[in-house]
């Protein structure tokens, strides 16, 4: 993964990883829930089916890892998910409102683990 620092460039690409504790379930967050209401459980099951959630240990600790991949901004590989076509059949959306809802979904999921107890590694190119 690369640090950067200073000014970086509006990217076609981006990925992430991130190291959650095993039991952090971001989905039951306040601010998750606000944010999808009646949706949130649906959210929640893209989520951890689009991001590749994998247990691991590290260093003697149990951790989930997320990674996300995304090759252009709204098109990242939930468009063609099952669930998420569910998600937007839920929710009436045009085919126009499902690629910008994909990319509110890529770009609001590192918020849910806000704490000091998660890392994220961004990687941008």
């Amino acid at each position: 993964m690369k640090i950067r620092t200073g000014f970086v460039s509006n990217s076609s690409s981006s990925s992430f990883i991130v190291i959650a504790p095993k039991d952090y379930k971001y989905y039951e967050t306040e601010d998750f829930k606000e944010k999808f209401g009646e949706h949130a459980k649906d959210v929640a099951g893209l989520y951890e089916n689009a991001f590749y959630k994998n247990t691991k240990n590290l260093a003697g600790v149990s951790v989930n890892l997320y990674k996300g991949y995304s090759d252009c901004e709204g098109c990242w590989d939930i468009l063609d998910n099952p669930l998420f076509k569910d998600l937007c059949e839920k929710m009436n959306l045009d085919n126009d409102s499902k690629w910008e809802y994909a990319d509110s979904l890529y770009n609001c999921f590192s918020e849910y683990f806000n704490s000091s107890d998660s890392l994220i590694f961004w990687d941008e190119q």
